[in-house]
């Protein structure tokens, strides 16, 4: 169990989930996430591509920089025509499953934030063999209940639409909602700063909540341009197991967070992350990928003249959906693990990498 002392990540992760964050309008919900944030850092600052940057110093001087990145961005749309009767086509952005969109509540955040749901053909009215087709991007449709004159004034071509979900508990520890990839990673990454006795870190944390992953990452390349850290840990969510799924490509719930063993990643920084878990009675699943994770750390590794990363994070379900889970004891040991490589020296040596 964590110190009582220590910030609630249940509570974090429901308050950033709150902020809309869809991919390219990840500044708009810069101020709440540094009033949220800060108070568990020296400093942060948001840079010109957008990412927010919140920094903790060590007190040992060594002159090291670890980046802990999770990104922002969570996967959405945008509005992209408006018609008659009060209805809105929309882009997709970021990889978003047409099969659960009919019927969905979203919010359309515009001049004002409008309510909307995703248009769906009763069965009743649909042709034999259209209920085997799943939907296409062009033809979804949002119902606002709005005349077009006004949406072209509260919620004009290029809007973001979100998911209308709020995350809730539930029971024997999980939690569902909307954005939890990658804002409980984020949460992860708070929590572990709180974690670490700056007495006892042996680089300065930079925690970079990057944007754009959603769309293909570069957000934390750009910003180590300006910190040049020495070390990286992406963190993002892998495939929780649930029913269909393989179990050589995703994680128990309650069995701690993953490793990914990548081509992209360093395969010392990995070997000693998997040695402070086992030191530390952490668990840790591992799951492998012959080439990238698809994650920050698949460019991250190559930005500067290169940094060693390792990829780590909790299964989620139903992931780019508007009702993803977890659950807590994962993210809580995500937390745990990031910490203790933050303070621990041999992870830093140079030969480690």
């Amino acid at each position: 169990m964590l110190d009582n002392k220590l910030p609630d990540v249940k509570n974090l992760i429901f308050a950033l989930t709150d902020i809309m964050s869809v991919t390219g309008f990840e500044r708009r919900g810069g101020d709440r996430l540094r009033d949220i944030l800060l108070p568990f850092f020296d400093s942060y600052e948001r840079d010109a591509a957008g990412n927010h940057v919140f920094v903790k110093k060590s007190a040992k001087n060594t002159g090291k920089k670890i980046l802990l990145d999770a990104h922002f961005d969570e996967v959405g749309m945008v509005v992209s025509k408006i018609h008659d009767g009060g209805f809105l086509s929309v882009a997709f952005v970021g990889g978003i499953d047409c099969g659960i969109l009919p019927a969905c509540e979203v919010k359309i955040y515009g001049e004002e934030t409008l309510y909307g749901v995703v248009c769906s053909t009763p069965p009743h009215l649909q042709k034999q063999g259209d209920f085997k087709r799943l939907p296409d991007e062009r033809d979804i449709r949002i119902d606002t209940g709005y005349e077009r004159e006004e949406l072209e004034k509260l919620a004009p071509v290029g809007t973001p639409v979100g998911f209308y979900s709020k995350c809730r508990e539930l029971p024997g520890g999980r939690i569902a909602g909307r954005g939890l990839d990658d804002k409980s990673c984020g949460a992860a990454i708070t929590l572990a700063a709180a974690l670490c006795d700056r007495e006892k870190m042996e680089a300065d944390i930079y925690f970079t909540f990057s944007v754009r992953e959603e769309i293909g990452g570069a957000g934390p390349c750009l910003a180590s341009f300006k910190i040049k850290p020495d070390a990286a840990i992406c963190a993002d969510v892998g495939f929780a197991r649930t029913p269909g799924t393989k179990d050589s490509e995703t994680l128990e719930y309650k069995k701690g967070p993953g490793i990914v063993l990548t081509s992209t990643g360093s395969r010392r920084l990995s070997r000693r992350i998997i040695g402070i878990a086992k030191e530390n009675g952490i668990p840790l699943g591992i799951t492998v990928e012959a080439t990238d994770n698809g994650t920050n750390a698949a460019m991250l590794h190559l930005a500067l003249d290169g940094i060693p990363c390792v990829s780590v994070g909790v299964p989620i379900g139903n992931m780019h959906t508007y009702n993803e889970s977890l659950d807590i004891s994962d993210v809580e040991n995500l937390a745990l693990l990031i910490s203790k490589a933050v303070c621990d020296r041999e992870f830093f040596e140079a030969d480690n990498f």
